[in-house]
């Protein structure tokens, strides 16, 4: 740890960026609030079969939830498998990371669910004969799947049994796709409590985001408890409507929209990490007013300005501090910004907010733009580092995006 955090008072650094880790002393000094999400989450591992979506915006600890779910679900004796949306965004792609995890924990599932689970495959005819050459699976997804399942039977023998030499065999119909999801999965799953959490859903395109909620969701035994998050600014009604019939339960989490909220979260995370218990530094009302505005109420840039500004005053923490810390932050995000992205921010500095086609209108003669799609990737790719904000505003039957840029910067931008 930096010298000047133990003289400031601190144990530690308490604006680290990562996710809080799924471990009780992590949970214990990273979680200063949330407490009815956490409450929820709680409550959710205690029902078998339940599926849960945690939505909330980027950085506001999301992740950490999932995190929470994890060493929740571990302690009360499930097996936890974690999902990359990126990376199984298909039911075959889903079923062989679920096996493909099943089948690196075998040797850590308890000996009674063990032997219930080798029970469930033996009644699926997963067997083992001695001295006979094991029938060669195709190179493809299903004959991935069938040697993975091959492996899991395998791993769940006696010591005795595994000393053998044994060949184990897969029926085709479990190879097959369809009798994995309706008769392997749901053997497996009913025998082996167990908790599946989906990362990264939230990073999807929209059309990719729909797949995964209505048909890889879908391929999920029912017995298994499924945890996911979801960026509730990106989602557009009618996939929102498609998140509620495929989750029983939606957690939103409390927006950070006020500088009260907000010194909640900054002060618990100085508490927790002080020698005394007490916040050993104070932010005054304008430092959390120029930090509650920059950030949106985003956790993580918030602590990311917190950190950068700490350093810099080795002390407490002053409007006018934290406005430099802001603008000397965000100097290499400046520095490689385009011409052209110069004159949206411009242009949204002038404004109040606008619509797509009145900053298609002010730039479209600026190299990039030649079309309204071209400026839309344009515009969000300044949202993702907080540079512009997203709106959606109802008009009528539809809903327009407003973009808007925050007064903190208008004022950074005014000043250089």
């Amino acid at each position: 740890m930096p010298h000047w955090l133990d003289e400031l008072g601190f144990t530690g650094n308490p604006f680290y960026l990562d996710p809080v880790p799924s471990d009780r002393n992590a949970i214990s000094k990273g979680f200063v609030d949330r407490l009815k999400e956490r409450r929820a989450c709680e409550d959710f591992m205690q029902f078998k079969g339940q599926r849960l979506l945690i939505l909330g915006r980027v950085g506001e600890g999301k992740s950490s939830l999932l995190n929470l779910l994890d060493a929740n679900a571990t302690e009360s004796g499930k097996l936890v498998l974690r999902i990359d949306a990126l990376h199984a965004g298909t039911s075959e792609a889903l079923m062989e990371v679920l096996l493909g995890q099943l089948a690196e924990k075998a040797d850590k599932i308890p000996s009674k669910q063990r032997e219930e689970l080798g029970r469930a495959l033996d009644d699926l005819k997963v067997i083992s004969k001695k001295g006979r050459k094991g029938e060669k699976l195709a190179a493809s997804v299903e004959g991935k799947l069938g040697a993975i399942v091959a492996y899991i039977k395998g791993k769940l023998g006696s010591e005795e049994i595994k000393a053998e030499e044994f060949e184990y065999f897969v029926p085709p119909r479990l190879r097959k796709l369809e009798g994995i999801a309706t008769n392997l999965l749901p053997a497996i799953f009913d025998a082996l409590p167990a908790a599946v959490l989906c990362d990264n859903l939230e990073k999807l395109p929209e059309a990719q985001f729909l797949a995964f909620v209505t048909e890889v969701i879908a391929a999920l035994p029912n017995s298994v408890n499924i945890a996911a998050t979801a960026n509730i600014a990106e989602l557009q009604p009618r996939t929102l409507q498609r998140c509620y019939e495929a989750f029983d339960v939606p957690i939103l989490m409390e927006r950070i929209d006020s500088p009260g909220k907000l010194t909640e979260f900054i002060e618990g995370r100085m508490a927790k990490h002080a020698k005394t218990g007490k916040p050993p530094i104070h932010l005054d009302s304008k430092a959390l007013k120029f930090l509650l505005d920059r950030t949106g109420g985003n956790l993580r840039e918030s602590f990311r300005y917190c950190l950068f500004a700490l350093q810099r005053s080795k002390g407490d923490v002053k409007g006018s501090m934290m406005l430099e810390a802001i603008r000397d932050c965000d100097a290499p995000r400046f520095e490689i910004l385009s011409e052209t992205d110069r004159k949206l921010l411009d242009f949204l500095a002038r404004e109040e907010d606008a619509s797509l086609e009145q900053v298609f209108l002010a730039v479209r003669r600026s190299e990039g733009i030649e079309t309204k799609d071209a400026l839309r990737k344009r515009l969000d790719n300044l949202a993702t580092p907080g540079f512009i904000r997203k709106t959606l505003v109802k008009r009528g039957r539809t809903y327009v995006v407003k973009y808007t840029l925050p007064n903190t910067l208008k004022q950074i931008l005014g000043s250089r």
